[in-house]
């Protein structure tokens, strides 16, 4: 690219011609801007001018200069035309101004004296002579897009030579405005460049490639981000061929060859010798927007998903064979092997009154002890029998707790009596679960209650309820988005050892001391079975003065 000092690309470059629209004398032989004007005489029915006879060929040279002179005027920027002037072997040697819009700043004459290149500082030699004469000889337009920084100014202009007739029009148009346009696009386009090109994405802009057919044969990476390189593993992608340097990705040739074709929006997942990406391809011009974005973390995941919800499934299965298993237990240990056991315990008992008389003292003793066993291990059957029987139905319904109570009440009255007991009760809330089961747990709390009071005082049973959040409850089965309806049933009894506040939960757990109460030890297991079943919790906490158990209900409307 030619450099264009100031003197070429402001109004200089066209030779600070001081009048605009001035015909060289030298070229022409008379000047446009003469006062003497031609007008027509028709009189005589012939053109005629004031002030000077022109010939016919004078007066064709006239109007063509006026018609060119008016096209420059329109034309935006600056513009002239120049004369080459050749010496005797037909050489160019300089070239002199015939025409020009209104270029000139200041005053000066329509003399052909320095209204010439060399004139002006463009002597033949040098570069910008050249061009011209390049210009004049080949009959090819030249053309550049030049800057001035001089004098505080930051200017674009357009520089344009074109061949007319023996010489060459020049013009000269600012275009800053448009230059700035496209530098403020540019600076966004990189700005937009830049943050592509660190997104955590992978994102390729794809050119196609084609045959002298037009098929596309291969894709060149015009753009790629940072992290496509990481997924790619591969420093420098901008420029190369996709199929160059990756041969055995065909197939992804051949998908960015149907979007580029058909305009459709393609997306698929792809698996790597080591990883699998996740596509997104979209066209773009002649080429493809291409985001890759690796999902191997996702699809391990997904495997490790996979191979726990076989293992679930074959747990699931066990569960159900166990379900099976236990209640065919279930079935024998209520039915055969409870009457065995009654058997058992009748003959014994026939043994006792039929042939006490032929039984030493110590042999019925040891009848007696054997019988006590037996009604143990009845007892303890039977309460295994109802912890496996304990399960949920289809009775999952709204309950109303002030109904369930009732119920508990009246069934334990008698044994409330014999001990003399109180029981004191708000109004109860209503709660979603299974309501036979409810009565099977408040049964045993309060029957425990009662069993387990202190010698010589009556039981005082007292039942409270309320609602907590459960952001408030530092349990750890809590679910913090859920209320609970919390029941608390506490009673004056013996209570338990502080330490053992979950063990009591375990099956055929037994305090130490507690010989004198019947029972396997089963009955906290059952309240916590069927906690369990409500998706609750059940927390027990003993003092001096009393022992409180804390049921959890999860409530899903609140």
């Amino acid at each position: 690219m030619i450099t264009v000092a100031k003197s070429i690309t402001r109004r200089e470059l066209l030779l600070n011609s001081s009048h605009g629209g001035c015909i060289s004398q030298a070229n022409v032989g008379f000047n446009m801007d003469s006062k003497k004007s031609p007008k027509k005489d028709r009189q005589d029915g012939h053109d005629r001018h004031d002030g000077q006879d022109l010939n016919d060929g004078q007066d064709i040279v006239y109007y063509t200069a006026k018609n060119i002179q008016a096209v420059l005027t329109l034309l935006k920027g600056d513009a002239g035309v120049f004369e080459a002037i050749r010496d005797s072997n037909n050489k160019i040697v300089d070239f002199g101004l015939m025409l020009s819009n209104s270029l000139a700043d200041g005053d000066g004459d329509s003399r052909s004296d320095g209204h010439t290149l060399s004139a002006n500082g463009i002597p033949p030699g040098t570069e910008l002579f050249k061009r011209f004469s390049q210009v004049v000889e080949t009959g090819k337009a030249y053309e550049v897009i030049t800057r001035d920084h001089q004098d505080g100014n930051d200017q674009w202009f357009n520089f344009r030579i074109t061949p007319f007739q023996n010489g060459i029009l020049i013009s000269l148009s600012d275009v800053s405005d448009k230059k700035k346009a496209e530098e403020a696009v540019i600076q966004k386009m990189k700005i937009l460049e830049s943050l592509v090109r660190e997104l955590p994405v992978g994102v390729s802009l794809f050119k196609a490639i084609r045959d002298g057919s037009g098929k596309i044969v291969d894709f060149e990476y015009a753009m790629v981000s940072n992290k496509e390189k990481e997924i790619m593993v591969h420093d420098e992608l901008e420029g190369k061929r996709l199929l160059k340097e990756f041969p055995h990705l065909g197939y992804l040739k051949d998908r960015l060859s149907k979007v580029v074709e058909t305009g459709m929006i393609d997306n698929f997942e792809m698996y790597l010798p080591d990883r699998w990406l996740y596509n997104y391809n979209q066209k773009l011009g002649d080429g493809v927007l291409n985001t890759q974005e690796d999902i191997t973390r996702i699809k391990e995941l997904e495997a490790i998903r996979q191979d726990l919800n076989t293992q679930l499934l074959q747990k699931s299965r066990e569960l159900q064979n166990l379900q099976a298993e236990i209640k065919t237990f279930n079935a024998i240990a209520s039915n055969e092997y409870h009457d065995t056991l009654r058997n058992l315990y009748t003959s014994m008992e026939f043994i006792i009154s039929n042939d006490a008389r032929n039984l030493s003292n110590p042999g019925k003793a040891n009848i007696r002890r054997a019988q006590v066993a037996i009604q143990k291990m009845k007892m303890l059957t039977e309460d295994i029998v109802s912890y496996l029987d304990i399960h949920a139905d289809n009775g999952n319904e709204e309950v109303d707790l002030n109904d369930v109570l009732s119920v508990v009440i009246n069934d334990l009255r008698p044994k409330l009596q014999e001990a003399n007991g109180t029981i004191s009760k708000p109004e109860m809330p209503v709660i979603r679960g299974y309501r036979h089961l409810l009565i099977i747990l408040l049964t045993h709390l309060i029957d425990n209650a009662i069993k387990f009071r202190k010698e010589g005082s009556s039981p005082e049973i007292k039942i409270l309820h309320h609602t907590i959040p459960g952001t408030e409850l530092e349990l750890p089965e809590t679910l913090p988005a859920t209320h609970y309806e919390v029941i608390t049933v506490s009673d004056n009894g013996e209570g338990f050892p502080a330490h053992e506040s979950e063990k009591i939960f375990e099956l055929f757990y037994r305090q130490p001391g507690s010989g004198r109460h019947k029972g396997s030890g089963i009955g906290l297991a059952i309240c916590k079975k069927i906690m369990d079943i409500h998706r609750g919790m059940i927390r027990a906490e003993c003092n001096p003065d009393c022992t409180i158990f804390h049921c959890y209900f999860p409530v899903t409307n609140k």
